[in-house]
């Protein structure tokens, strides 16, 4: 197999120019929807954050709705970003998707969870090399429809070569990190934004190298 076509260079820059071109955008449908899910976990941290005993039924009852509010917006931020990308503006009803699809999204993050996890208890650096592997099922799930099995298969398939570039991506989006919050509040956010178009940029980049490649892949029939 061939090393997928991916550049950490041109990820950084796709992040960069389209969060100068549509800063408002973006916090409009990335930011405001973050600091609005900040605020309700908040809220429900001072609900329910103080039962005693805990796992009473109001504790977990409180836990379930934060979690399904927690699934709900993340799914949706993923669905801007691709739409982002795929330079397409996005709407408020892209929070709004089919519950098949976060079922889907619900397993595969269960599995990766329980994948990484049982990684780093082997050493941590199964957890690392695993996490690397499958951590494009989201976009994988939103852009292709497919079920969580399906979606960590893909997202395996997308990383095979490109593990090593995508750890040194993961250290790049991390001193970014760090920089934005020596900025402080005026760092912090445009840091975020940058990165979050960077990685799905980079899914973007896995996924149309791999595509390409897949025709090369099938053996040809000859005429005899």
């Amino acid at each position: 197999m061939k090393t997928p076509k991916f550049s950490i260079g041109a990820a950084l820059e796709f992040g960069w120019q389209t969060m100068t071109s549509k800063f408002g955008t973006l916090l409009l449908y990335l930011v405001v929807p973050m600091l609005a899910l900040l605020a309700f976990h908040i809220v429900m941290f001072f609900v329910f954050g103080h039962s005693k005993p805990r796992f009473t039924p109001n504790y977990i009852g409180g836990q379930v709705i934060q979690y399904s509010v927690n699934l709900f917006v993340t799914f949706g931020l993923f669905k801007v970003i691709l739409k982002l990308a795929s330079n397409q503006e996005p709407q408020w009803h892209d929070f709004i998707n089919p519950i098949t699809s976060y079922f889907s999204y619900l397993m595969a993050t269960i599995l990766f969870t329980a994948i990484v996890m049982t990684g780093c208890l082997l050493f941590i650096i199964p957890g690392i090399i695993w996490s690397i592997q499958f951590q494009q099922f989201p976009y994988v799930i939103i852009d292709k429809n497919l079920g969580p099995i399906a979606a960590l298969k893909r997202s395996s398939q997308l990383t095979a070569s490109a593990r090593w570039k995508l750890l040194g991506f993961g250290f790049t989006c991390v001193i970014i990190g760090i920089a934005g919050l020596l900025c402080f509040i005026v760092g912090i956010i445009p840091a975020f934004l940058v990165t979050c178009l960077a990685t799905i940029h980079v899914y973007k980049q896995l996924t149309d190298s791999t595509d390409q490649e897949q025709p090369s892949a099938e053996p040809t029939v000859q005429a005899s």
